[in-house]
């Protein structure tokens, strides 16, 4: 079963991140696009656009075949913010939509789907830091000729963050089972998550005072074995 599959370190860290506490002023920082200085490129105005509340002024650039034509898509702001990771902090859910509907000759998406800012934030994490869950959808809609996603879900942003981290985070369940299903049936039960919770208290503890190192991972993962994985 793939619930047997999971990384030892990556359930630690679901569970360890949704109790993070981070500075808002940090957390203001890394998720604000605005302020900007801009010149008049077209390019500039449309990301401006999207930095905004200016969707209509952005969908209409992109719905001009003459002005699209003269706007990189994948252009950056100052932090490393795509107009796609613009779009999905501030919801812009038409925009974002429009966005992914253009195409290249191969039917692969223009617009960098999976582009990092600065600080390793995605459209994705965006998107579910500010629990957006259509947009979500959307993004993970997207599927290469294989089936595979273009997006890669386990990318790390701000923090050290996921999106699914995120999810966690803000208590969304539903965001949740849309990023992993499998592990949403292990979020779904209050007993099981109480359990992964006293479990992982007594993890951290056995990593809190690495005396010896190796022997305190193998013990930390023996008991999660015993305890969780049975």
């Amino acid at each position: 079963m793939r619930n047997k599959r999971i990384k030892f370190f990556g359930l630690i860290s679901l569970l360890l991140f949704s109790s993070l506490t981070i500075n808002s002023s940090d957390l203001f920082q890394s998720f604000n696009f605005e302020g900007t200085a801009f010149s008049e490129t077209l390019t500039q105005k449309f990301l401006q656009a999207t930095q905004k509340d200016q969707c209509n002024d952005a969908l209409g650039m992109l719905n001009d075949p003459s002005t699209l034509s003269k706007i990189d898509i994948n252009a950056k702001t100052a932090n490393g913010s795509t107009c796609l990771m613009c779009s999905c902090i501030k919801e812009h859910v038409k925009l974002v939509e429009k966005l992914l509907s253009l195409k290249k000759i191969d039917g692969s998406p223009l617009v960098d789907v999976d582009a990092q800012s600065i600080d390793g934030n995605t459209a994705l994490i965006c998107a579910s830091f500010n629990g957006s869950l259509p947009i979500i959808e959307q993004l993970l809609s997207l599927k290469k000729t294989d089936g595979t996603s273009y997006i890669d879900i386990d990318k790390k942003g701000a923090f050290g963050m996921t999106a699914l981290n995120w999810a966690y985070k803000n208590d969304r369940q539903d965001i949740v089972k849309v990023l992993d299903p499998d592990l949403a049936v292990r979020y779904e039960s209050p007993c099981l998550t109480q359990q992964l919770v006293e479990e992982i208290n007594i993890v951290a503890h056995l990593l809190a005072t690495p005396s010896d190192y190796e022997r305190t991972y193998r013990e930390a993962k023996d008991h999660l074995k015993r305890n969780v994985f049975r």
